[in-house]
């Protein structure tokens, strides 16, 4: 499909839905052309959050957590995101990454490799599973990763920010710098995030928010850097290169803390480079400290019946001149001045085998890849 076939969607959102799970708005489904598969519905900035019916409602409302939080600190990254049809889904116990419409095109060999997937462009959709969102870590492939955040980062990136779209230069610059570790292996030496440039990033993304793995010593997969002060000072770069999409530097309630019940949410919006930003509530929608509106009381006093004489012993009403700009009479106090309210504050049949493929096979992995050797096969 091509996307300048659909409905235009307008603008993104001021606000979220993340708490009350209803059928796909008709609107909705027509604009995104989506499958009857999805039959849940959130939204985050008017980014949909979807899943068929088979998946709690719990895991929705956390992953609608995640999509907001990673949206709130840039308006222009959700806008890209937004207007080329980007959207968020849940696969549910039962399900594999193939139950997903936007991804039955894939072999079904998926199923066992991944529980989730970045989006893109042609595939604008990313994924992840009920059981990691839910911290079951019983079931859970992955218990010790955030997979639905990392692969949204994916998506983020794909969407968002590359192919010239909110921050123009700045896969080139990823690139770039990817390269030359690849090449030089001063840093992730033996770990997954030098799989690639997309990988590099999102990977950087979960420690950057305190949700990787850590493993010492490496694993093939993980290093010891898995918060936001290991990264920052194992690698400023990239470091960098995440403070550009997250200037709030807000701070991530991780998927289990949730599930206890850590859910008093707060973070900056719409920060500037400095991380000067509004701090919002999560389950008001309102700027912290802002009270809600509130109706006026009506007027009980009703109004004088007309031509009604005044009371006795009622002194008349004082004389009004006929020009506006007549000074108040001596003695008399000017009247106040007015007030100004104050603003409230991520192929098809042909798996590659290579060094990475060891977290391939655990799942973790993003639909750009698997697209391209689809490509190449059939070339």
């Amino acid at each position: 499909f091509y996307l300048g076939s659909r409905a235009r969607l307008g603008r993104p959102s001021v606000t979220w839905e993340c708490e009350r799970v209803t059928r796909v708005p008709s609107h909705v489904q027509r604009g995104y052309r989506l499958s009857t598969f999805y039959q849940k519905y959130l939204h985050a900035f008017g980014i949909p959050v979807i899943s068929s019916n088979r998946v709690q409602n719990d895991a929705l409302k956390r992953a609608c957590y995640v999509v907001v939080f990673l949206f709130a600190d840039r308006q222009d990254i959700r806008s890209w995101f937004y207007k080329r049809y980007g959207r968020a889904g849940v696969i549910a116990y039962s399900e594999g990454v193939t139950s997903i419409p936007e991804h039955s095109w894939l072999g079904s060999w998926w199923n066992q490799r991944a529980r989730g997937l970045g989006a893109t462009i042609r595939h604008p959709i990313s994924t992840g599973g009920e059981e990691n969102l839910l911290c079951d870590r019983r079931r859970d492939r992955y218990p010790r990763e955030d997979i639905f955040l990392h692969e949204f980062i994916h998506g983020l990136h794909n969407l968002g920010i590359a192919s010239n779209g909110a921050i123009p230069n700045f896969d080139g610059r990823l690139r770039q710098r990817y390269n030359y570790l690849r090449q030089t292996g001063a840093r992730w030496r033996n770990t997954y995030a030098m799989s690639t440039d997309r990988e590099y990033l999102a990977e950087g993304a979960q420690s950057f928010f305190d949700c990787n793995d850590e493993q010492i010593p490496t694993n093939g997969i993980h290093n010891h850097v898995n918060t936001r002060i290991e990264l920052a000072s194992y690698d400023p770069v990239l470091y960098g290169f995440l403070l550009e999409i997250f200037p709030c530097r807000n701070k991530y309630v991780k998927r289990c803390d949730w599930r206890r019940g850590n859910r008093q949410v707060r973070f900056k919006m719409n920060c500037d480079r400095s991380g000067r930003g509004t701090l919002m509530d999560f389950h008001t929608k309102r700027p912290v400290g802002s009270k809600p509106p509130t109706a006026s009381p009506p007027n009980t006093t009703p109004p004088p019946a007309p031509n009604t004489p005044p009371a006795p012993n009622t002194p008349p009403p004082p004389k009004t001149s006929p020009h506006p700009n007549t000074p108040p009479a001596p003695n008399t106090p000017p009247p106040p001045k007015p007030q100004t309210p104050r603003p409230p504050g991520k192929y098809c049949l042909l798996p590659t085998i290579n060094h990475y493929d060891n977290r391939l096979g655990l799942g973790i992995d993003c639909a750009t890849h698997a697209y391209e050797m689809c490509i190449e096969r059939v070339v």
